[in-house]
């Protein structure tokens, strides 16, 4: 890798959460020179006990980077069996992106209960203040946290 994540010839483009690679100007040996290789897709996945039993902490399982949205499915899916769901679901899957998950805070389980809210977009921040927001909006407003946030971005394979 020459500049960062990128292969020879190219440099990092983007933001903190998900960037990509452009040509360094010149930086070809010539006319018609490229890199060899391709982006490989990655992907996440957020699931959650749709059946948590009362007065119990909810199962969740989370899976980022994976080859195959299959892939991200099942481990996060594992995951949430492992932390005691009955009935793991999907939430979220998402590719070459980044992902949050907010909830309601402990005053608001207490009070009431609450919503989780899962959300995907370009950078980590983005996903997070959406996931925020929209958490706030559930079940006529409640007081949210951030539980998870993370990105799936692409990477470059030289062939």
């Amino acid at each position: 890798m020459a500049e960062g994540r990128c292969p020879s010839g190219q440099y990092p483009i983007g933001d903190q959460g998900v960037g990509g690679c452009a040509p360094i100007p010149g930086a070809a040996g010539g006319a018609g020179a490229q890199a060899s290789g391709r982006w490989a897709t990655t992907w996440g996945a957020i699931a959650k006990d749709e059946k948590p039993i009362p007065g119990t902490n909810l199962a969740i399982g989370v899976a980022e980077s994976m080859g195959t949205k299959a892939d991200a499915g099942r481990i996060a899916l594992a995951q949430c069996e492992q932390r005691g769901g009955r009935d793991c679901q999907i939430l979220l899957a998402y590719h070459n992106q980044c992902a949050a998950l907010s909830g309601p805070d402990i005053s608001q389980l207490k009070a009431r209960g609450g919503v989780l809210n899962a959300s995907r977009a370009g950078s980590l921040e983005k996903a997070k203040e959406d996931s925020m927001r929209q958490c706030e909006a559930e079940d006529g407003g409640q007081s949210c946290i951030l539980l998870y946030a993370s990105c799936s971005a692409p990477h470059y394979i030289e062939d």
